[in-house]
C-alpha cells in the first residue's frame, strides 16, 4: 500500500472492458454455505505496548469479516494468539514475512496474521515504501500488518487489513478509485471491492491455503490468468507477476511461467525467494547453469538473515542438485553439506549425499549413509533402490534382490529424485531384479522379472534383456520375437545378430538365418566377428548341399581370422562335398595345427587319411 493521488479516469475504459470479459467467462456464483476461516495471530512485543491492542485488532478483523461475509460468504474468526519473537522488527517486509512463515506453519489454523510494530528507522521510509504497512502473497495463507506511525494513518488500518486479505485470495491492484484494492493509502475507508476483484475472489473463496496455488484446478488457474492479463498496468507489484507465474505452472506452461517470474524479479531484484524459485524452475527445465546463477544470488541475499534460514537451506539443496546434474560431484557435496548443517534432520539430503557415493563407486559408503536414513525412519522406493544398487554393484546379488523387492513394496515418497537414484519406477526395479537373478543364473526368476518389466515398457532395450533370457532358456521363438525389435534399433550389435541367427538355426529356419547373417556381415565392422558369421553362413550352405557357396564363406572366414578352427574344418567339409580330398586334407591339417586336440578335426582326419 502507498500514499498518494490517483487519476480516477486513467483506467476507466480498461476496467470496463475487463468487467465485460470477466462476466462472460465466470458463471454466476451460486449461493453456498458460509466458510469460516480460523485465524492464528502472531504478535510482536512492540505491538503489545498499547493496552487495548487486542480489542482494537479484533474490532478491525470483525469489520473485515463482515465485508467478506456479505461479499463472499467468508467469516474470519481469531482462534489463537502467539508471542512473535521476531528476529529483527526493523527489517523489510519480506524478511518479516519469511520470519512469520518459518515460525508458524498452517496446521491448526487456516491463515496466520502477523502484527508488528514499526521502528523509527523503518518509519523514516514509510513514504517511499508502499509495502511498509501490509504485505500478503496470493494463496499462501500469511499476511503481515504493521502499526501506522502516527494518527494520520490509524484510520487506514481497516483499509490495509481488507486490502491484504484481498491479496491473500488473489485480488490485485485496480484502477478503480475508492475501492479496497486501489493501490494507495488515503484517508477514506473503502468498503467495497471493484467488480473485477470481486469475481476473482468468488473463484478463489474455497482455496485451501495449506496447498497454496497448487490447490487451484486448471479451470480456475486459466480464469485467473485471463483476469490478471486484463489488469496488467504500472501499479502492479512483483507479487502480481509471481502469482501469474504460478498460474502458468498450474497450466503446464513452463516458459511463460519463467517469463512472469523474470518480470517479478525485475521489479524486486533483491528478493531472495524470487531468485530461489527462478533457480528451481531453471533446474526443472534442465538449464543447470542458469539455475546455479539464480540460486547463488538467492544464497547471497539470504546471508546473515536468520528468518530466511529455511529458504537458504533449500537454495543450497537445489544448488547441489544443479551441480550434481552437471557431474560436478565435489561442488554438489559441498552445497548439500551446507544445507545439512542447517537442517541436520533432513533425510533427503542424506540420500542425496549417498547418490554421490554411488556415482563415485564408493558403494559401501553409500550403503552406510542410506542405512543411517533407514534407522532414522526414512522409507520409500528411492531409498531402498539406492541400497539395492550399491549391493548390486558390489556383487552381493542376494542382498540387492532383497532391497529391490522392498523398493517395490512401499509407496513412492513425495521428494524429488536425483538422477542416480531415480530408477525407482517399477519398470526399472524389475529390470534390475532380472539382472541380479541373471548373475545368480536364476534364469526362470530373471524371466519373470523381465517379462513384468517389458509389459510396462515396450522399448527395444527392455525387449533386448528379455530376449537374452529366452535365449539362455533355449526358448528360441520367444528369443527371436523379443530380439528382432531391438535388432532394428541396434543394427551394429554383433551379439544381437549372433543370438537371433543362432535361434533361427535352432528353429530350423535357415532361410531367415541366412538373411540375418548376411545383414550382420554388412553392418558389423569387426573382422574377427565377421569371420564367425561367415562360418555360420557356410554351415547353412553345407546343410543345403551347396558346397561351392559353403566353400566361399569358409574362405572368407579364415581370410578374416586365420586361427578360426571352425573355418578350416568347414573348408575341409566343403572340399569333401566337391570330392576334392587333397584340399580337404590340407584344410584339416591346418585346423589341427591350430588346435591338435580339436575332436571334430581329428575325426575327419582319421576318415580321409
Amino acid at each position: 500500500m502507498r500514499r498518494g493521488q490517483f487519476d480516477p479516469h486513467k483506467y476507466a475504459l480498461h476496467t470496463l472492458i475487463t468487467i465485460v470479459i470477466l462476466l462472460l467467462l465466470v458463471p454466476v456464483l451460486q449461493a453456498s454455505q458460509m466458510r469460516e476461516l480460523e485465524v492464528g495471530v502472531a504478535v510482536t512485543p512492540s505491538y503489545k505496548k498499547e493496552a487495548d491492542w487486542k480489542s482494537t485488532f479484533e474490532q478491525r478483523l470483525a469489520y473485515a469479516s463482515k465485508i467478506f461475509e456479505n461479499e463472499f460468504g467468508i467469516a474470519l474468526k481469531p482462534k489463537v494468539y502467539w508471542d512473535w519473537p521476531v528476529y529483527d522488527e526493523s527489517a523489510d517486509m519480506d524478511t518479516l514475512f519469511a520470519d512469520l512463515t518459518g515460525r508458524y506453519p498452517l496446521r491448526d489454523v487456516d491463515i496466520v496474521i502477523g502484527l508488528s510494530g514499526i521502528t523509527e528507522e523503518a518509519a523514516a521510509n514509510v513514504l517511499e515504501d508502499r509495502h511498509i504497512l501490509g504485505r500478503a502473497r496470493p494463496f499462501v495463507g500469511y499476511l503481515v500488518l504493521r502499526k501506522p506511525i502516527n494518527g494520520l494513518f490509524k484510520i487506514q488500518q481497516e483499509t490495509v487489513l481488507l486490502h491484504e486479505l484481498g491479496h491473500l485470495f488473489g485480488a490485485v491492484h485496480t484502477g478503480a478509485p475508492k475501492t479496497i484494492m486501489a493501490p494507495i493509502v488515503d484517508r477514506q475507508i473503502p468498503s467495497r471491492f471493484d467488480d473485477v476483484n470481486r469475481e476473482i475472489i468468488k473463484i478463489t473463496r474455497a482455496i485451501n491455503f495449506k496447498n497454496g496455488a497448487d490447490a487451484l484446478d486448471q479451470n480456475s488457474a486459466r480464469f485467473l490468468l485471463n483476469a490478471y492479463k486484463q489488469l496488467i498496468h504500472e501499479g502492479q507489484s512483483y507479487e502480481f507477476y509471481y502469482a501469474m507465474g504460478n498460474f502458468y505452472l498450474r497450466l503446464g506452461q513452463t516458459h511463460n511461467a519463467l517469463t512472469a517470474l523474470k518480470k517479478a524479479v525485475q521489479l524486486e531484484d533483491k528478493s531472495g525467494f524470487l531468485h530461489h524459485d527462478i533457480g528451481v524452475l531453471y533446474l526443472k527445465m534442465q538449464k543447470n547453469d542458469e539455475a546455479i546463477t539464480h540460486l547463488n544470488r538467492a544464497i547471497a541475499l539470504f546471508q546473515n538473515k536468520p528468518a530466511y534460514q529455511a529458504y537458504r537451506a533449500s537454495a543450497y539443496q537445489m544448488l547441489g542438485r544443479a551441480y550434481f546434474e552437471k557431474g560436478s560431484y565435489n561442488a554438489a557435496q559441498h552445497n548439500w553439506l551446507e544445507a545439512l548443517s542447517m537442517q541436520p534432520d533432513h533425510l533427503d539430503l542424506r540420500v542425496s549425499l549417498a547418490a554421490i557415493h554411488l556415482k563415485e563407486k564408493r558403494y559401501l559408503e553409500a550403503v552406510n549413509q542410506l542405512n543411517t536414513v533407514l534407522k532414522a525412519g526414512g522409507r520409500g522406493p528411492r531409498l531402498y533402490n539406492g541400497i539395492a544398487i550399491a549391493y548390486y554393484e558390489m556383487g552381493d546379488y542376494k542382498k540387492a534382490i532383497e532391497f529391490f523387492k522392498k523398493a517395490l513394496s512401499v509407496p513412492a515418497e513425495d521428494s524429488g529424485a536425483l538422477s542416480s537414484l531415480d530408477n525407482t519406477s517399477p519398470t526399472e526395479v524389475y529390470l534390475h531384479l532380472g539382472f541380479a537373478h541373471m548373475h545368480l543364473e536364476n534364469w526362470n526368476e530373471a524371466l519373470v522379472n523381465f517379462e513384468t518389466a517389458c509389459r510396462m515398457d515396450q522399448s527395444s532395450g527392455c525387449q533386448l534383456q528379455l530376449g537374452k533370457v529366452y535365449f539362455q532358456l533355449k526358448r528360441w521363438k520367444d528369443a527371436v520375437d523379443a530380439l528382432m525389435p531391438a535388432l532394428k534399433q541396434e543394427r551394429r550389435n554383433a551379439d544381437l545378430y549372433g543370438m537371433v541367427s543362432t535361434a533361427l538355426i535352432q528353429m530350423g529356419d535357415d532361410e531367415n538365418a541366412e538373411r540375418i547373417l548376411k545383414a550382420a556381415i554388412r553392418n558389423v565392422q569387426n573382422r574377427q566377428t565377421q569371420a564367425l558369421f561367415h562360418s555360420n553362413l557356410g554351415n547353412i550352405y553345407l546343410k543345403k548341399h551347396d558346397a561351392d557357396a559353403a566353400l566361399r564363406e569358409f574362405r572368407f572366414s579364415v581370410d578374416k581370422k586365420w586361427d578360426h578352427v571352425s573355418g578350416h574344418i568347414g573348408m575341409a567339409l566343403a572340399y569333401l562335398g566337391l570330392d576334392d580330398v587333397n584340399n580337404a586334407r590340407q584344410a584339416i591339417r591346418q585346423a589341427l595345427v591350430i588346435n591338435p586336440n580339436e575332436p571334430q578335426a581329428k575325426r575327419i582326419a582319421e576318415k580321409i587319411g
